[in-house]
């Protein structure tokens, strides 16, 4: 009797519990008297995206030396039309993106502004992993040429794959061998304004960057009539200007 009693009370607790958190999930949190809320808070898949809109989301932000509490350079954007694309993969970064719980057939379009460590030292971490949790398809990169072929994002995902064999082989015995696939779309690291991907209603354009050596690019996605640029490491400069900013 008293077991029962027991269970009947932890039942109610639990209940209790996950109402709370159905009415936390909500994404507003109010202030301690109740009356308005001081501060929002966004909870991953609990706020549609209208048609016209597009959502960013930080998911690093820091240096090659990633940190708990700050991975390495990565940006979600979502567009209204359900695509999403992922702006760098630094260090550490796919923590954050693996929390908002989005399935991997989503996460398979990678730009790279370029190949610094972070900026793109967490593909693995992508590629072994969505791979492993459900991706269908090959994971599909874009990325500039460098001053010479062995600077390019093309040599430096091959050889990615060459590092990874072992890893590779071994999960082909027991998994579809096609989602470890990686598909690489170069392109002139020096071209203004070049349209790299046009699909869905989305369009990303490419301009070159200045930061550390021949290579880096800014990108800028435009959707819906808005724009949005995406700098990776770079200093102000005359292309911002003249395709950055609003028509």
């Amino acid at each position: 009797m008293v077991y029962k009693k027991f269970m009947y009370l932890f039942l109610v607790l639990v209940m209790i519990f996950s109402a709370s958190l159905a009415i936390a999930a909500g994404g507003k949190v109010t202030s301690a008297t109740g009356t308005a809320p001081d501060r929002y808070v966004y909870y991953p898949g609990t706020e549609p995206l209208a048609k016209d809109e597009i959502r960013l989301i930080a998911c690093g932000t820091g240096l090659p030396a990633a940190r708990r509490d700050q991975a390495a350079t990565c940006f979600l954007v979502e567009v209204g039309n359900g695509d999403k694309f992922l702006f760098d993969i630094g260090s550490g970064s796919m923590v954050n993106v693996a929390a908002l719980m989005i399935p991997y057939d989503f996460l398979n379009k990678v730009f790279l502004t370029h190949l610094h460590t972070d900026h793109w030292g967490d593909l693995a971490t992508l590629w072994a992993g969505g791979w492993t949790a459900g991706r269908t398809g090959p994971l599909r990169v874009w990325g500039p040429t460098g001053a010479t072929k062995d600077m390019g994002t093309a040599y430096a995902v091959e050889h990615f794959l060459k590092a990874y064999t072992w890893d590779a082989r071994t999960r082909n015995f027991v998994l579809s061998p096609k989602p470890g696939q990686i598909t690489v779309k170069e392109f002139d690291y020096k071209a203004e304004n070049a349209v790299v991907y046009q699909e869905n209603d989305v369009t990303i354009r490419s301009i070159p960057a200045i930061h550390a050596g021949d290579g880096p690019v800014s990108f800028i996605l435009e959707y819906a009539g808005l724009k949005l640029v995406i700098g990776g490491d770079t200093f102000p400069n005359k292309w911002y200007i003249k395709y950055g900013s609003s028509d």
